[in-house]
């Protein structure tokens, strides 16, 4: 998605896997909305994978913000979830 409202062309789309790399590179409105999409109707079930390297200013901050360490930065190991951090 070259910009922001480039995630309208997905409408009405069911994707049943959803992956995107270095996610901070993208918007919260791009994630959202193409989360929104992550839905199947046939056998498959929905997932969703990314990666990234979260900028302390990037909304991905305050979203894995449970699963930090705010003295380390590093992931918590014992607080596992529903967003698997490694």
């Amino acid at each position: 998605m070259q910009y922001e409202d480039d995630c309208y062309s997905w409408d009405g789309s069911e994707i049943a896997l959803l992956q995107f790399d270095q996610l901070e590179h993208f918007t919260y409105k791009q994630w959202v909305y193409m989360f929104s999409r992550n839905r199947s109707t046939c056998a498959v079930r929905p997932y969703v994978r990314a990666t990234c390297n979260p900028d302390p200013d990037h909304f991905l901050r305050e979203w894995l913000r449970w699963w930090i360490d705010d003295a380390t930065g590093f992931a918590i190991q014992d607080r596992p979830g529903r967003y698997a951090i490694s």
